[in-house]
C-alpha cells in the first residue's frame, strides 16, 4: 500500500513529534512549545504537513544536486515557522494576547528557543530525523509525478 504524500506528512511530523519528546524528556531537556504536550504534537504535525505542501513543487522539479540546498532550505524555515505558530497557539489557547510580555515571548522567545532546542540541544536528534523527513517527502512526491506521468502516457494514443 502507497502512503499518499500529505499522510506521510502527518506520519513524519507526528512520529518526530514524539521522537523529540522522548529524547528531550530522556536527557532532562525542556522542549516543550506550549503548556500542553498533546498541542505540540499537533503543532509538529500539521507544521510538517504545511511545509510539505508548500515545499512539494520544488520537491518534484528538484533533482539529486538541487536535494542539499532544498533540504537545508526545509530545515532553515521548519523550526522558525513552527516556532511562531506554536507561540500563536499559546497565546490563544492561554489567554495571553492581553498581556505585551506574554505576545513578545511568545513571537520571539518560542521560536528562539525552538531553534537552540533543535539545533544546539537535540541536534544529534533533530537533524537526522528533519533530513530523513525532506528525504522522504521529496522521494515521495518525485514518485507521486513519475506515476502521474506514466498514467498519462498510456491514456494516450500510441502509449505517449
Amino acid at each position: 500500500m502507497r502512503l499518499p504524500y500529505a499522510a506521510l506528512a502527518l506520519v513524519l511530523g507526528l512520529m518526530g513529534a514524539i521522537i523529540i519528546e522522548v529524547t528531550s524528556a530522556r536527557l532532562g531537556l525542556f522542549t516543550a512549545l506550549t503548556s500542553w504536550a498533546w498541542v505540540d504534537a499537533a503543532i509538529y504535525t500539521v507544521m510538517t504537513l504545511v511545509c510539505a505542501l508548500l515545499f512539494a513543487p520544488l520537491f518534484r522539479r528538484s533533482g539529486w544536486l538541487t536535494l542539499p540546498l532544498v533540504t537545508l532550505l526545509f530545515l532553515l524555515l521548519y523550526a522558525p515557522v513552527t516556532g511562531v505558530v506554536a507561540g500563536l497557539v499559546e497565546l490563544t489557547l492561554g489567554g495571553g494576547w492581553g498581556r505585551p510580555s506574554l505576545v513578545r515571548g511568545a513571537l520571539i522567545n518560542t521560536p528562539v528557543n525552538l531553534v537552540y532546542a533543535l539545533v544546539l540541544e537535540l541536534g544529534f536528534v533533530a537533524l537526522p530525523l528533519g533530513v530523513l523527513t525532506v528525504l522522504l517527502l521529496w522521494w515521495r512526491s518525485r514518485r507521486g509525478r513519475a506515476a502521474r506521468h506514466a498514467g498519462v502516457a498510456h491514456a494516450q494514443p500510441g502509449g505517449r
